[in-house]
């Protein structure tokens, strides 16, 4: 079995990234419910839902290597103000879970 041993708490995370995402507050239930009966089957690391996002856009993929920049990030924040605002307001509808070796995913359509 692989556990990514930061996520599993045996290691301080010092990954630093910079990444645009959408909160996701809405499945708030129904998400811990999942992770309840994951946790009965395999009690392995599960996101807790306060960190539960959609990543939209990566700027800075999380590495130890990356340290903040306020500049490069105000960069960043304007670059994403100005794309979005051209975005219309959209719902997303998640659909199934995926399984992969090393994590599971809820797809948005």
């Amino acid at each position: 079995m692989l556990i990514d041993r930061v996520l599993s708490r045996s290691l301080k995370d010092r990954r630093f990234g910079l990444s645009l995402i959408i909160p996701v507050r809405r499945i708030q239930i129904k998400y811990e419910k999942l992770v309840r009966q994951f946790k009965e089957i395999e009690p392995l690391y599960y996101y807790p839902f306060s960190d539960l996002h959609i990543t939209i856009f990566d700027f800075v993929q999380g590495s130890e290597q990356y340290r903040r920049n306020q500049e490069t990030e105000m960069k960043c924040v304007e670059a994403a103000e100005k794309a979005l605002k051209s975005v219309p307001e959209f719902d997303i509808e998640f659909d199934g879970i995926v399984f992969q070796q090393r994590s599971w995913t809820a797809p948005g359509l």
